[in-house]
């Protein structure tokens, strides 16, 4: 692994070669000059770093099962979805890219995953897709779970426990967003009202 001097020396070195005023504005230098300036940035901020690590390992936990040319099974959508339930386990989703996240999750639940789910007519294998995602989908914000759950529905035909558990889950979220939003306003008027209490009652001592 480079140390972060030999970064820094490289990214100069090309960073010389490819600049736009050393290439007579060249489109192909500039543009590749503007890779190689994202790359260091990526490379030397921390946030940046952790954020493309997890972008690059959710498109390899969600593309590596295909590249092997394995015929499209339920066993292989819920094999996605273990992966993407245990790598959620040992990571804080709160703190994730939610937009890329949910976008994993959609293209767990992609037309013809789907189709190919309600194809197998095994139930069982459904239910656990859904429940998994379920659980995920919590740690979202309900922006991001919407076009989720409309799929979820689709999967779940006409199971109504599924259909029950899929709503509720749902409303829960939007119980806890709905909440999350009056939290603030509260406990700006419980202030406001404290400050006021403790205004009168110092007058009330004075007099």
């Amino acid at each position: 692994m480079s140390t972060p001097e030999e970064i820094k020396r490289h990214y100069r070195q090309l960073a010389m070669k490819y600049h736009p005023d050393k290439n007579g504005g060249d489109q192909y230098a500039a543009a590749y000059f503007n890779d190689i300036k994202t790359a260091y940035e990526t490379l030397t901020q921390p946030q940046k770093k952790a954020k493309w690590l997890e972008e690059r390992w959710l498109n390899q936990v969600m593309n590596n099962t295909y590249t092997e040319k394995s015929p499209l099974t339920p066993q292989l959508i819920l094999l996605k979805v273990l992966q993407m339930e245990k790598y959620i386990a040992l990571h804080d989703a709160y703190r994730m890219d939610h937009w890329t996240l949910s976008n994993q999750l959609e293209s767990i639940l992609s037309t013809e995953n789907i189709e190919c789910l309600n194809q197998f007519h095994q139930a069982e294998i459904n239910r656990t897709i859904i429940h998994y995602i379920l659980e995920t989908v919590q740690k979202l914000r309900l922006t991001y779970t919407l076009p989720i759950f409309k799929k979820l529905t689709q999967l779940a035909g006409s199971d109504e426990i599924i259909q029950q558990a899929i709503d509720s889950t749902l409303q829960k979220i939007k119980r806890k967003e709905k909440w999350a939003g009056l939290t603030l306003p509260i406990i700006v008027g419980i202030t406001v009202l404290l400050c006021f209490m403790l205004f009168f009652l110092g007058r009330m001592h004075k007099e």
